[in-house]
């Protein structure tokens, strides 16, 4: 039993020591959050461990101590999964690896930060086809189908001006992939995409994540200590019940 005091109170003092994440700012603010939440669901599956152990009729100390090593070795994996992704600071402007975040946060039960993650690629894919349209303005055909790649809607062949010696012309032949070749107006759809594009708020962005996770923190863990403590007083209650019939038992009249 002495060990698995020890091996508790190890488990969840590693859960308050945060790893070094390279980069900060925005990519900063997000590992903070996601490995609040991490912190969160070690406690939350060790204490279910935990409550195992004590209604547990049958079995040795061995085996619960290796379902313990079992949930333990799970986090350092999610750590990696989460430093891979965030390899890159500019995270808002990169549909995809938001994306990627979201599967992520979604794979670890952080549903909230999935979808936020997932509205976040939806902005980033509509700037990019407002970057689309602008470069193809400017003739940076390159870039163009950069953006148009990055923005999910990447172009099957290069796109052509159908006026080229016309400065003032902005009538371009394009090829979606998965589409029919069409011509376009790329002024006109600047225009449109421009007024209807979120705008990039990292600051702001960053905010609402540490806000929501503080706040999801603070609430799992009144809630954890809440359902702790009910199960504290149930057990104390039934072994009290246990005792009052022995009790009774031994002073009973023998006949």
């Amino acid at each position: 039993m002495k060990r698995i005091v020890q091996l508790g109170l190890f488990i969840l003092a590693t859960a308050f020591v945060t790893p070094t994440w390279s980069g900060g700012g925005f990519a900063g603010g997000l590992a903070e959050g996601l490995q609040r939440g991490m912190q969160l669901n070690m406690q939350r599956q060790f204490l279910e461990l935990q409550q195992q152990r004590s209604s547990k009729q049958e079995g040795s100390d061995e085996d619960w101590l290796e379902q313990v090593h079992q949930t333990e070795s799970k986090q350092p994996d999610a750590r990696v999964r989460i430093m891979k992704a965030m390899a890159t600071t500019d995270l808002l402007d990169d549909p995809e690896k938001l994306s990627k975040m979201a599967a992520i946060s979604a794979d670890h039960g952080m549903m909230n930060e999935a979808i936020k993650f997932s509205e976040l690629a939806s902005q980033a894919k509509q700037r990019a086809q407002v970057e689309v349209m602008q470069n193809l303005m400017m003739g940076n055909v390159e870039r163009a189908m950069d953006m148009a790649r990055r923005g999910g809607t990447p172009f099957a062949d290069r796109p052509d001006k159908v006026h080229p010696a016309n400065p003032n012309d902005y009538q371009w032949r394009v090829l979606y992939e998965g589409s029919p070749e069409t011509v376009i107006n790329v002024q006109s759809l600047y225009e449109t995409y421009a007024r209807t594009a979120p705008v990039k708020d990292v600051a702001g962005v960053m905010q609402s994540f540490q806000g929501d996770q503080e706040r999801n923190a603070r609430m799992e863990l009144m809630e954890e200590q809440k359902r702790a403590l009910e199960e504290q007083r149930r057990r104390g209650s039934t072994s009290e019940l246990r005792d009052a019939l022995l009790i009774n038992e031994m002073l009973a009249p023998r006949h």
